[in-house]
């Protein structure tokens, strides 16, 4: 991981300009309701005071609009605690003013800001600059940050590989989306290892990461991952090792059989069989297990889609006995229960 990490830190960083979750579910149990409401949470500064009486403030009036439209109040809310939480609004976009008054009611500051509430989730507006009642609106520079984060495949199994090669995947596509702000696209290839990207602006963000092979000329959808974090101003989140999952749809099964020329495992005292696949472009054997050799056939699941070489290798008293086939291995075969039925026909050496 460390020097992986490592060579994560030397990739080129994608500077951003600055503009305005994954969940697992049990097929047979049904989904839980959806929750469509979500808070506002935000810290107060007057004219860059935090404490309220160093501030002379008192109380804040807030308003909250919604396309113009005033639809809630709080008023004469005591100024402690540096901030609040609006609760319980319905997803969508919304404009909050904040008015602060002195004790005896004379306005002293005044701001607000726009926000987007996202079900089920707090909003969080950082801290919001209220200027002095009369002067010109303070605009707060944006608040942005970083994250980074690398890539690896469950493939074969499910522990997690890094090598592309053996993961049969050529090129990452990375979206990274929140609402209401930015929405950022790149493609990498996939020997880059890892990603960093700058300039996000602060709040929820959504990683989805998409990985292609080739299956001859045409791209083809091997894995894919999601995930939900947060940007946290002049920070940068190490999201770690995402681990993308197979798209189970587009590998594959070979069905392995083997035979010895008219005669048989007993005859040529052949006890075990080697069968080995090994796919093009690869230096070593994708896969080699030892069967029995009077099971005459072995099921092997999971393989990227492309052209392999399959061969079964027995020793027998007097003679090694080998058949081998080159086949072509197509994508969709799991979902369609179509499995590749290789006969291994072998030869005296």
């Amino acid at each position: 991981m460390t020097s992986r990490l490592t060579r994560l830190m030397s990739l080129p960083v994608l500077t951003l300009a600055v503009g305005t979750g994954c969940v697992v579910v049990d097929a047979d149990q049904p989904l839980p309701p959806r929750d469509f409401y979500g808070d506002i949470s935000f810290l107060w500064s007057f004219d860059g005071l935090v404490d309220c009486d160093a501030a002379a403030v008192d109380e804040v009036d807030i308003a909250i609009f919604q396309d113009g439209a005033l639809i809630d109040e709080i008023n004469n809310e005591p100024c402690v605690g540096g901030g609040l939480t609006l609760l319980n609004y319905f997803e969508g976009r919304y404009e909050v003013e904040i008015d602060a008054y002195a004790r005896n009611d004379e306005l002293l500051y005044s701001g607000g800001f726009t926000t987007r509430v996202v079900g089920g989730t707090i909003t969080d507006a950082g801290v919001i600059i209220l200027a002095y009642y009369g002067d010109e609106p303070i605009e707060e520079p944006a608040r942005t940050g970083d994250v980074a984060f690398l890539w690896s495949f469950l493939y074969p199994t499910d522990e997690a590989i890094i090598a592309c090669d053996v993961a049969g995947v050529r090129e990452i596509d990375v979206r990274l989306t929140s609402p209401g702000l930015q929405d950022v696209a790149q493609s990498f290839d996939c020997d880059e290892e890892g990603a960093i990207f700058s300039n996000l602006l602060t709040g929820v963000w959504t990683l989805e990461l998409d990985a292609y092979g080739t299956y001859h000329t045409d791209g083809l959808h091997l894995y894919a991952a999601s995930v939900d974090f947060t940007v946290r101003a002049d920070t940068e989140t190490d999201l770690g090792d995402i681990n993308l999952e197979r798209d189970e749809d587009h590998f594959a099964d070979i069905d392995v059989k083997w035979g010895f020329n008219g005669t048989t495992c007993a005859e040529e005292g052949i006890t075990d069989v080697i069968v080995a696949v090994k796919r093009g472009g690869l230096a070593e054997a994708e896969e080699s297990i030892t069967r029995p050799c009077t099971d005459l056939g072995k099921l092997l699941s999971t393989f990227v889609p492309g052209t392999y070489d399959v061969s079964a290798t027995g020793v027998g008293r007097n003679a090694t006995w080998r058949g081998a086939v080159l086949i072509d291995v197509a994508p969709d075969t799991i979902a369609e229960k179509a499995k590749y039925r290789i006969i291994c026909a072998s030869v005296t050496l």
